[in-house]
């Protein structure tokens, strides 16, 4: 999957969480910059190690349980102060391997094992899964944050 999807999703998903946090605390439990967090962390493995052919993610090290765990220790010292926001973070990454893995697979214990995934999404449709995931993310952010500004 494309880049965008990957930052749309978790996005999505966080704003799912504040349509339930609002009506049930009255409260958005993600402001808008944490929801930009969540978004880069959803791209995280692509940023920090770029891969222009699809094939280069079989052998990227951002693309394997090893960096997921890294990430996860690396970010637990914050879990005290930013709890909701960190284990987003944490599904973000999560959902970008779990994407990948629908969309050709990774090798997930790189460099050990063989790719793990098949094409669910075929890449004939990514960039319409862009679009829709974009539409949708940009569509339930503002409104949800319309919504709460308002009140």
């Amino acid at each position: 999957m494309f880049v965008p999807t990957h930052f749309s999703l978790p996005v999505i998903a966080a704003e799912a969480v504040n349509i339930f946090s609002g009506k049930k605390y009255k409260k958005l439990l993600f402001n808008k910059i944490q929801i930009l967090i969540i978004g880069i962390c959803g791209v995280l493995p692509d940023l920090i190690d770029p891969h222009l052919l699809l094939e280069a993610r079989y052998t990227s090290w951002t693309h394997t349980i090893w960096f997921f765990l890294g990430f996860i220790i690396m970010t637990a010292p914050f879990l005290l102060k930013r709890k909701s926001l960190i284990v987003m973070c944490w599904a973000a990454v999560g959902l970008h391997l779990l994407c990948d893995m629908v969309s050709g697979g990774i090798v997930l214990f790189y460099p050990w094992g063989k790719s793990i995934g098949f094409y669910f999404f075929s890449p004939v449709y990514w960039l319409l899964l862009d679009a829709a995931t974009i539409t949708i993310g940009v569509s339930i952010y503002w409104l949800v944050h319309y919504k709460f500004s308002r009140t």
